[in-house]
């Protein structure tokens, strides 16, 4: 590895590098990736100390192993910055592209994130988060690009929430349905992605400047490059029904979309009537509110439904869980936090693969926390 390359020097000069903090991966100092995790959180977090307030971060990295680079964004909320955008680094052309995820990692990733101003964390460490839920999305928006950006996707948004109360300990007091009819009420939905009201205008200026051609792609949903997990299968399928499909043509789209989906998703005819409306032989966006609302609602009880099995399963499987909807978990481990049933997310999680909540900072953040409020720490 890289202090080893002065092996021979060091040898000769007779210093030794010490080598206990590098953050490296290496079979022979006995660091694997919880142990790179930990050491990057280190790194990160005396990054965050240093760096001001409402100042940015950008992390250039190339890896071949998705977990390395799940493991890298875990990383860096952790320590403390709000991740606002991953995208692939063309060093052929010298160009940003946006909207890939961090399981395409043939190219050199970009990571940004940003350090929230101090009258911003402190408010939120005043109230615990409480009712701040709003402002929380407000002042995300305000630092990502007044442009079609996945980190716009009410999804992504949730995440992006999610992500920043349950780090914290925060009560998290909005479930995803919740969430979303927030998102209605106080802000703008334009091309599948949110906005502040005083953005909406840049955003129409933005669209005036590019081609056509490009307007079209963001609403087929070619902003997504890389369907990786259930969560952006459901905002391709979003952006790609900007006009209702057949389900043939979306079939034949998605499958040239899908890229070695290591998540347990259902298939795609039941992702479509699960969140989608099918109408005269097509499935098109829901429309209004009513809609909406029906569709979240009945997504919502097939997520709990589908973690009540997980959950029975790690009450009397013997084996570990390799193969999970990853979704169901996020959904179940929110609902069970927000009930304070911090043993059952330890329940579930002892069971599961160790490469499961490795790679999904998602559902490791629960554990973590789960860990800390839970009396009987006998469960690890």
């Amino acid at each position: 590895m890289y202090s080893e390359l002065n092996f021979i020097w060091e040898s000769w000069l007779k210093v030794n590098t010490n080598n206990i903090t590098e953050a490296i991966m290496n079979d022979v100092q006995r660091k694997g990736l919880l142990e790179y995790k930990d050491l990057m959180i280190g790194c990160f977090k005396e990054y965050y100390r240093i760096i001001k307030p409402n100042r940015w971060i950008t992390i250039e990295f190339h890896n071949s192993s998705a977990a390395v680079w799940n493991c890298i964004q875990e990383s860096l909320t952790k320590s403390g910055f709000v991740i606002a955008q991953v995208a692939v680094l063309d060093k052929k052309h010298g160009t940003i592209q946006q909207g890939t995820f961090a399981r395409s990692v043939k190219n050199d990733l970009v990571i940004n994130a940003y350090k929230p101003k101090i009258d911003f964390e402190e408010n939120f460490l005043k109230k615990a988060g409480k009712d701040l839920e709003k402002d929380f999305v407000s002042e995300h928006l305000k630092k990502l690009p007044i442009e079609p950006n996945v980190e716009r996707t009410e999804q992504m948004l949730y995440s992006k929430m999610l992500a920043y109360y349950v780090q914290r300990g925060y009560e998290v007091r909005l479930d995803a349905r919740r969430f979303y009819i927030l998102l209605r009420d106080n802000f703008k939905l334009i091309d599948g992605y949110w906005f502040n009201d005083n953005q909406v205008l840049k955003y129409d200026e933005w669209k005036k400047k590019q081609g056509l051609n490009f307007i079209k792609e963001i609403k087929a949903g070619q902003t997504i490059l890389f369907i990786c997990d259930e969560k952006t299968a459901l905002i391709w399928i979003y952006n790609f029904l900007e006009s209702p499909q057949t389900y043939s043509e979306i079939f034949t789209a998605y499958s040239k979309a899908t890229s070695n989906i290591e998540d347990e998703i259902p298939e795609l005819k039941l992702m479509l009537e699960s969140n989608f409306i099918f109408e005269d032989n097509k499935y098109r966006r829901p429309h209004n509110n009513k809609e909406k609302e029906n569709v979240e609602l009945q997504r919502e009880s097939e997520l709990y439904k589908a973690f009540d099995k997980i959950l029975i399963e790690a009450k009397t499987a013997t084996k570990k869980i390799k193969s999970i909807r990853k979704e169901a978990i996020i959904a179940g481990f929110t609902k069970a936090y927000q009930e304070k049933r911090y043993s059952d997310i330890l329940t579930v999680a002892k069971k599961l693969d160790n490469s499961i909540i490795e790679n999904n900072s998602d559902i490791s953040d629960f554990v973590d926390i789960a860990k800390l409020k839970n009396e009987d720490g006998g469960l690890f």
